[in-house]
């Protein structure tokens, strides 16, 4: 099943691919930020982070 993120608020799923978490998807804003934190907090089990670019900013550490 492929889902935008904004859609998977409430399921819950044994693997979870993100596809390119990348600043243009994701940029630094409190918005983006809770879209992230859902988008990755839906696996159960896997959680797979893919891209090719650099990662957005909110998933580095402080």
């Amino acid at each position: 099943m492929v889902l935008p993120a904004v859609l998977t608020k409430g399921l819950e799923f044994d693997v979870v691919i993100l596809w390119e978490p990348v600043n243009a998807s994701y940029p630094a804003d409190p918005e983006n930020a809770n879209l992230l934190y859902v988008a990755v907090t839906r696996a159960l089990h896997e959680l797979y982070l893919l891209g090719s670019a650099e990662w957005s900013g909110l998933l580095k550490e402080p």
